[in-house]
């Protein structure tokens, strides 16, 4: 488990083995990470492929290698503009205009997110705290099916447990109430990135039924 993940699974900073720099902040190791979420993809005759993306965390550079999962290849921005300025990185929270050649724009159409490769594990079961609005046009239910909103796509879920926020076992959410969720995606998207903290949407059609955040994704799978 990478330093960050791990003091955020629960450890306190004394009991740690590791020895960082004095400067060195949580943050800044776990956001050493870096992962991008595409926005949109077209081509630009006799220059190349350029992707809309987001930096969702750490810093693109210009020469990065990139993991595309979709079409399981690696590629390489050979250029990068944020804000119509030509620049060598791009930071969190930034939208970036990154340009690839060798590669068809219908390779790097959908992918949904990219990152370096190794640097995450892909999942399939992971856990959530949820805030259920008073508003909520529906409740939850163990066993039943929804759709977690990610990286600008629904994706199919089934929910396994649901915990009130005092720990309890209970089989259904109520309007206005946190619960601790855990979720198995559908076989039709059998593994997703994801990453501690990351912000969700539980759907049931075009309807959502709460907020919340990623806590852990223990079921990790292999990437074959």
């Amino acid at each position: 488990m990478k330093f960050a993940e791990w003091q955020l699974a629960g450890e306190t900073f004394d009991s740690m083995t590791y020895v960082i720099e004095e400067a060195l902040t949580l943050t800044a190791v776990y956001e050493e990470k870096l992962l991008l979420q595409e926005i949109d993809t077209f081509f630009i005759s006799g220059r190349g492929v350029v992707v809309v993306m987001k930096v969702l965390l750490g810093t693109l550079h210009v020469d990065d290698m990139l993991y595309n999962h979709k079409e399981d290849i690696e590629v390489t921005p050979i250029g990068l503009i944020v804000n119509n300025l030509t620049v060598t990185q791009a930071n969190k929270g930034e939208t970036v205009d990154a340009l690839f050649s060798g590669v068809t724009k219908e390779q790097m159409e959908n992918f949904r997110f990219m990152y370096i490769k190794n640097e995450f594990d892909l999942s399939n079961n992971f856990a959530a705290t949820i805030n259920v609005p008073e508003d909520a046009p529906a409740q939850l239910t163990i066993g039943g099916a929804a759709q977690v909103y990610l990286y600008g796509a629904d994706f199919s879920v089934t929910i396994l447990s649901i915990k009130d926020a005092e720990g309890n076992d209970v089989t259904e959410t109520e309007a206005g109430n946190t619960y601790t969720i855990e979720v198995s995606l559908a076989e039709t998207n059998p593994v997703i990135l994801l990453y501690t903290g990351q912000e969700i949407y539980v759907r049931s059609g075009n309807k959502t039924l709460a907020t919340g955040e990623v806590l852990e994704y223990s079921f990790v799978v292999s990437e074959e």
